[in-house]
C-alpha cells in the first residue's frame, strides 16, 4: 500500500556534478527508514517526472521532490502538486558567480506567485540564505541552511569512496587542469539559445546583457590560457597533466590541442572528486573546482593571464593562488613540486571566505539534507498544497490558463523556429545532454555497496531500472 510509504523524487542533471552527492542524500533517507517504508526514483531530470504521467499514474499517493533549483513557472508547481508532489529544492549552481553575472541576472529573485508552493529551500550558506530572504516575501521556515553535499564528497573523508571505486586510479599522481570556456566553447550555440529561452520566458536577459561582456573576455582568454598550460606541460615533460573541460564544453578542442603530448589525458567522464586522489595540484581559470579543491586542502592555482575580476566567479579566484604570467606559473608550479608544499592559510581561507557562502566546511550536508526531507510528513503537507490550489482566487486562475495558453502556442512558436532557422540547435542540445547524464545500472549498483557500509546499511538496497535512466531505489529485509 503506497498510502504508508514515504516516497521521493530525486532528479539528476549533471553526472559529473550531481550524481553522487544526490546518491548519497538519496542513500541517507534510506538508512533513516525501515524496510518497505521508503521508494526513492532516481534519474534524469527530463525524463523523471514522466514516470507520474504513465508508469506510475495512480499509485503514488504522495512524494517529496528534490529539484535542482527554484522553478520559475507557476504552472509547475500546480502540476507538481496534482501529481501528488511536494516541492523542496537543492540548487546545484547556487552562490559562485561573477559580479557581472550577479547584475545580469539574480538567482534569487523568484516569482511570487511561487512562493506560495515552496516547501523548503536548501540554501549553500548565509550569504544565500541572507539574499533569498532580502529579495523574496518568505518566511525564513521555508529556508535551510545545509551546504551542498558535493563539497562533502570533496572532503578527504570521502577518499575511500573514490579509491574504491577506481581502483586503478590511485597509481600516479597528475597534475589537475580544469578548464571553463563555456561560453565560447558550448555544445549548444549560446546566442540561438538565449533567443530561444527569450522567446520561452517574458523578461529574460537579452544575450548582450547577459553573456557578450564574458564573450569577449573568454574570447581573449582561451589563447592566452592555452599558450600558459602548453607552455607548463613542455617545461615538465616528466609530469603527467589530466584536463578536464568543463561538462558543457566540447571537448574536442582540447584533443586536438594537445594531441601530440603522451603526458597529457583529455577527461570530462570522472567527478571532480575522483580526480582529487591522483592530483598534485589543481590549476583553473576561474572554475568550482577551486572552491572544492579547497575542500581536499589542494594546492589551488587560478592562472588566468587576461584577468578581469567582475568576469571570474569571486569564490574561485579568492580562494586560489592567483598567477598571471606563464613563467611564474611554472616557478611556482615547480616549488610545490620539489617541496611539496601544503597550501598556505587554509583554515583562514575555509573560515573567512568558503563559509559564508558554502557552510558545511565542518559537518555533512547530505545528513541535514535527508533528515529534514525524511522528517516531511508527506500525506498532511500534500493536502495543505492541494488546498492551497483549491482556494487559488479566480486572477490566478486565469493567470494559470493564460500561462498554460501562452507557454503551449511559445512552444509551438520556438519549434518552428528551431527547425526552419536552426536545425543544429536540436542537435547540439542533444549531444550536450547526452553527455551530461548517461547514468547506467552497473555504477549505481557499485557505488551503492560501497556507500551502504559507511552509512551503515545492513538491509538489502534493491535497484530497479524502470526505464533508460530512471531508477527506483527501495530497502528489503536481508532473510
Amino acid at each position: 500500500n503506497m498510502q504508508n510509504i514515504k516516497v521521493f523524487f530525486i532528479p539528476i542533471e549533471t553526472k559529473v556534478r550531481d550524481y553522487e552527492s544526490r546518491l548519497l542524500i538519496s542513500l541517507k533517507i534510506l538508512s533513516l527508514g525501515k524496510a518497505k517504508q521508503i521508494k526513492i526514483f532516481f534519474g534524469e531530470r527530463r525524463k523523471l517526472l514522466n514516470l507520474l504521467d504513465f508508469e506510475y499514474k495512480k499509485e503514488i499517493k504522495h512524494f517529496v521532490y528534490l529539484a535542482l533549483g527554484v522553478d520559475q513557472q507557476v504552472l509547475f508547481y500546480h502540476n507538481l502538486i496534482k501529481k501528488n508532489g511536494i516541492f523542496t529544492s537543492l540548487d546545484e549552481e547556487s552562490a559562485i558567480f561573477s559580479s557581472n553575472i550577479k547584475k545580469a541576472y539574480n538567482r534569487h529573485i523568484f516569482n511570487k506567485a511561487c512562493l506560495n508552493y515552496i516547501y523548503k529551500i536548501f540554501v549553500w550558506g548565509k550569504f544565500d540564505n541572507d539574499s533569498i530572504l532580502n529579495n523574496n516575501k518568505l518566511s525564513k521556515e521555508h529556508l535551510k541552511i545545509s551546504g551542498n553535499p558535493r563539497f562533502d564528497l570533496s572532503k578527504k573523508k570521502f577518499d575511500f569512496f573514490y579509491e574504491k571505486k577506481f581502483k586503478q586510479k590511485t597509481l600516479n599522481k597528475k597534475i589537475f587542469i580544469n578548464c571553463a570556456f563555456g561560453l565560447i566553447n558550448n555544445y549548444v550555440d549560446q546566442k540561438v539559445d538565449t533567443k530561444v529561452w527569450s522567446i520561452k520566458v517574458k523578461n529574460y536577459p537579452s544575450y548582450k546583457n547577459l553573456w557578450k561582456s564574458l564573450e569577449e573576455y573568454e574570447s581573449t582568454l582561451f589563447p592566452k590560457f592555452i599558450e600558459g598550460i602548453t607552455y607548463l606541460i613542455k617545461s615538465l615533460p616528466n609530469e603527467n597533466f589530466v584536463i578536464r573541460p568543463h561538462p558543457i564544453e566540447n571537448e574536442k578542442i582540447y584533443i586536438n590541442l594537445f594531441k601530440d603530448f603522451p603526458n597529457v589525458i583529455i577527461d570530462k567522464q570522472s567527478s571532480i572528486q575522483s580526480e582529487f586522489l591522483n592530483s598534485k595540484l589543481i590549476i583553473h581559470n576561474g572554475c568550482t573546482t577551486a572552491v572544492e579543491g579547497t575542500f581536499h586542502d589542494l594546492n589551488v592555482i587560478c592562472f588566468n593571464p587576461f584577468f578581469q575580476s567582475e568576469n571570474v566567479q569571486t569564490l574561485t579566484y579568492e580562494v586560489s593562488n592567483l598567477i598571471q604570467d606563464k613563467i611564474i606559473l611554472l616557478n611556482y608550479v615547480k616549488k610545490i613540486l620539489i617541496h611539496e608544499m601544503p597550501p598556505d592559510n587554509l583554515n583562514e581561507i575555509k573560515s573567512k571566505y568558503i563559509k559564508p557562502i558554502i557552510d558545511n566546511i565542518d559537518y555533512c550536508s547530505f545528513n541535514i539534507i535527508a533528515e529534514e526531507l525524511f522528517k516531511i510528513n508527506q500525506s498532511s503537507t500534500l493536502e495543505f498544497y492541494k488546498n492551497r490550489i483549491s482556494q487559488v482566487k479566480i486572477f490566478e486562475k486565469i493567470n494559470i490558463l493564460e500561462i498554460k495558453i501562452r507557454y503551449k502556442i511559445l512552444k509551438l512558436f520556438s519549434d518552428l523556429i528551431i527547425k526552419f532557422f536552426y536545425k543544429k540547435y536540436l542537435n547540439q542540445i542533444n549531444n550536450r545532454e547526452k553527455s551530461k547524464s548517461n547514468l547506467e545500472i552497473n555504477e549505481i549498483s557499485n557505488d551503492v555497496n560501497i556507500l551502504k557500509n559507511y552509512l551503515n546499511i545492513q538491509d538489502k538496497i534493491y535497484i530497479n531500472e524502470i526505464k533508460d535512466g530512471c531508477f527506483e531505489l527501495s530497502l528489503d529485509k536481508i532473510s
